[in-house]
């Protein structure tokens, strides 16, 4: 009896001590999400539609678009922000990735049914989504997924959701997505 005790109080003491690390590791990267997007001084590549995109999501009957945009702060990119949509129903679904020093600690995804599209003050189009239907943050830490937060309920497809994929986790998705697209942007960062 007395070696169960034990054990449990080993098991209880680790969990204690993996939650508060965790909710440390959430409480930095917040505060490293805030900091990153009051930047104001950076450069940024775009990509549109095929330049990143299989074709036949932009050839749909509904239009579909897609903008791909890298941020970088001396030659580092720091993040990634792909907006995905339909024009005719209005559709959007943004995701942001978010990098230290190449390494990827942070994504959120936010999805909107129905026109939510702004003009900027220079008069382009500003897709972004003030009010989401659906959001999800995922945190990770050295490469791995540590957890996640929804808000919402998803009324779209735009946003691969786990159970889509047979032989890849959601975590794997996002890996290998912010890696595939770190690397075009960083190409195309050297072409300008």
């Amino acid at each position: 009896m007395k070696a169960i005790f034990v054990i449990l109080s080993t098991v209880l003491s680790l969990t204690t001590i993996f939650a508060q690390q965790n909710k440390d590791v959430i409480t930095g990267t917040d505060k490293a999400v805030l900091a990153l997007n009051n930047l104001t001084d950076y450069k940024t590549v775009k990509l549109e539609n095929t330049d990143f995109l299989d074709s036949a999501f932009i050839n749909q009957g509904s239009e579909g678009y897609g903008i791909l945009l890298g941020y970088f702060i001396n030659d580092k990119l720091f993040k990634i922000r792909e907006v995905l949509g339909f024009k005719k129903t209005g559709d959007i679904a943004v995701t942001e990735y978010y990098f230290d020093d190449s390494e990827l600690f942070f994504v959120y995804e936010s999805e909107k049914a129905g026109k939510d599209i702004f003009v900027s003050p220079d008069g382009t189009l500003d897709y972004r989504i003030d009010q989401p239907d659906f959001s999800v943050k995922y945190y990770f830490n050295n490469s791995k997924l540590i957890t996640r937060t929804e808000e919402g309920v998803r009324e779209t497809m735009l946003l691969p959701n786990e159970m889509f994929f047979d032989s890849q986790s959601k975590e794997g998705q996002l890996l290998d997505s912010s890696g595939e697209f770190s690397e075009l942007l960083k190409l195309m960062y050297v072409k300008e």
